[in-house]
């Protein structure tokens, strides 16, 4: 009789424990398929990327690689990478420190408003002193490359430029880092920028008139007042005297005839 009590009270706390089991493993279930069901955010691990610029045109038909220029960075958002439940990834952006007032719906965004934010977030950035995320060089190629930056939107603005490339316009441009291509993200960003040759041709030059031809006694003149050879002095003292002479010689002969005339009248 003990027996048979001792082998139902086993039998019962079995049953227990397998009821117990079966409901936790229903339970792991339920909250798998949930965590399947919503989307997956990415951990806040920094997201970082690398940029290059690629600074070429044309002119006259020809391929210009501009080189020298001097380009600078400035972080106007932050970004955020997650992926949904079938392994789709998206950026959410925020703005970036110094840019609060600028809280744009990056995403929504066409290329006409992506333009103006460009213009508008430069003029806030050169003003306010916020061009600090980096510095370039293009080289010989017309290539800039800024290396690893933190995840975000950068606005880019040529901040100086080479004697050969001033003919060359360029507007600051907005580049995402890293950037959703195709659903794919990329973490290596290439950005062509976009140049327009705007300086005029000089106009032609006018030829200069002649110089009158000079007087032979204008220049007796000035080379004996520049000169310290005393020869040329004695000349012309010896000139000036003689024009004296036949100065004082005509005076001298038209007033003996005005003399004579004038006897012969009263006579």
């Amino acid at each position: 009789m003990a027996s048979r009590r001792a082998d139902a009270a086993r039998a019962t706390w079995m049953q227990g424990k397998l009821l117990r089991l079966l409901c936790a493993a229903a339970v792991a279930c339920m909250l798998a398929a949930a965590s399947l069901a919503m989307p997956c955010r990415a951990a806040a691990a920094p997201v970082r990327g690398k940029l290059s610029l690629v600074c070429a045109s044309e002119h006259d038909g020809s391929p210009v690689a501009l080189a020298g220029d001097t380009y600078v960075l400035a972080r106007v958002a932050t970004a955020h990478v997650s992926y949904d439940a079938n392994g789709e990834p998206s950026i959410a952006f925020e703005p970036a420190e110094g840019f609060e007032a600028y809280d744009y719906a990056w995403t929504e965004l066409d290329a006409d408003e992506w333009r103006s934010a460009a213009r508008e977030l430069d003029d806030h950035a050169s003003e306010a002193g916020l061009y600090t995320a980096g510095q370039a060089v293009s080289d010989a190629a017309g290539r800039v490359r800024f290396g690893w930056l933190d995840g975000g939107i950068y606005v880019v603005r040529r901040s100086e430029v080479a004697e050969a490339n001033a003919g060359y316009a360029c507007d600051s441009v907005l580049v995402s880092v890293p950037a959703l291509e195709d659903g794919v993200l990329v973490y290596d960003v290439v950005a062509d920028l976009k140049f327009e040759w705007t300086e005029t041709p000089a106009p032609p030059e006018e030829p200069s008139p002649e110089p009158p031809p000079e007087d032979p006694f204008d220049e007796l003149i000035g080379r004996l007042t520049q000169t310290d050879d005393p020869t040329l002095a004695v000349g012309l003292g010896f000139v000036v005297a003689g024009g004296c002479a036949l100065l004082i010689g005509w005076r001298i002969r038209r007033h003996q005839r005005d003399e004579r005339a004038t006897s012969d009248s009263g006579a």
